[in-house]
């Protein structure tokens, strides 16, 4: 089970990443007709020629694809997820919407009543936050995680982060968060070596 969450937040980050990465610019041209002359067919008028304008990108329309009209319904998204039992699905759904708007996902998220299918995703929001700096901002979200291992290794995992950066000393480690067997590990610097 624990090396299933594991996989889980490992492929939610994955994914989040990919989902949050920007496509590269392509390169800018001084000189429109230092252009390089484009692949065109043989029949068409502007066949190799550098100064024509370049092809009209292929649209999804053009592949009778369907492309969204609107806003995603992140919440919709995420119960369609949890109705089919798809964690995966689950976890990709609430990065994204984190992704895109923290406060909207941080107000859905207030408002459930369980949060069993959500933990590994709170579990990297929390993460998140931390590496931002954002100590506080991670305990409290760390609060919608259930005890456990994923509850436990987390606040270790961000503890040991924000002592790392300096953001808190050994002696404002608030220690009744932390399981009591990592202590050591903790204030003797050994995390995260």
């Amino acid at each position: 089970m624990r090396y299933t969450i594991i996989a889980l937040i490992a492929l939610s980050l994955g994914l989040f990443l990919i989902l949050k990465s920007e496509p590269p610019e392509p390169p800018k041209q001084a000189d429109p007709s230092a252009r390089a002359p484009r692949n065109r067919p043989a029949d068409s008028p502007h066949a190799n020629d550098p100064s024509a304008p370049p092809p009209r990108p292929i649209r999804p329309e053009d592949l009778g694809v369907k492309a969204p009209t609107g806003p995603i319904d992140h919440p919709a998204r995420i119960s369609r997820a949890i109705s089919e039992n798809n964690l995966p699905a689950i976890q990709t759904a609430v990065l994204s919407w984190f992704g895109q708007d923290p406060t909207a996902a941080r107000d859905w998220l207030a408002t459930q009543t369980t949060y069993d299918d959500l933990q590994p995703a709170i579990g990297y929001i929390v993460s998140d936050i931390a590496e931002k700096g954002d100590l506080k901002t991670a305990i409290e979200w760390s609060a919608l995680l259930s005890d456990g291992t994923l509850r436990d290794d987390t606040l270790f995992n961000i503890h040991a982060l924000a002592l790392r950066n300096g953001i808190i000393t050994p002696s404002e480690i608030p220690l009744d968060l932390i399981p009591a067997d990592r202590h050591e590990d903790l204030l003797s610097g050994a995390a995260g070596d």
